[in-house]
C-alpha cells in the first residue's frame, strides 16, 4: 500500500521560473508531507494546496500554504484502502467542500 511508511513518497517543493536564468529555482521545500498517488490542487482564494496524502500510514487530507510551504492543516481519515486516493485529483467545490476520488468512490469533505 502507498500509505506504507517503508515506501510512500515525501516532500513537496515549489520552483519558480527565473526568466532572465532560464531556469527553475527552488522556493521552498518541506520534506515532511507525504501526497502518495493522487493529484493535488490548489485554491488561490485561501493560498492552499490541497490533497490526499498520508501521515503515520493512516490517510490524510491535507492543506499546505503556496507561499511558505508549512502546513496548515492536517484530517486524519483512517488506514483503510477505501481512502486511497488511487491517482485521483482534489477539488474544491463552488460551497468550499473539498472533494476527491477514492477506492472506495467520491469523497466530499465539508469545510468548518
Amino acid at each position: 500500500l502507498s500509505n506504507s511508511k517503508k515506501i510512500a513518497p515525501y516532500g513537496m517543493v515549489k520552483f519558480h521560473w527565473d526568466e532572465r536564468q532560464h531556469t527553475f529555482l527552488s522556493v521552498w521545500s518541506n520534506q515532511l508531507v507525504s501526497v502518495p498517488n493522487g493529484i493535488p490542487t490548489m485554491s488561490s482564494r485561501t493560498g492552499l494546496i490541497y490533497y490526499v496524502g498520508q501521515h503515520d500510514e493512516k490517510w490524510t487530507m491535507e492543506g499546505v500554504n503556496w507561499e511558505t510551504g508549512n502546513l496548515a492543516f492536517r484530517y486524519s481519515l483512517a488506514d483503510r484502502l477505501k481512502y486511497n486516493s488511487f491517482y485521483a485529483a482534489t477539488e474544491i467545490g463552488y460551497d468550499g467542500a473539498i472533494v476527491s476520488g477514492t477506492f472506495g468512490g467520491a469523497m466530499r469533505l465539508l469545510p468548518r
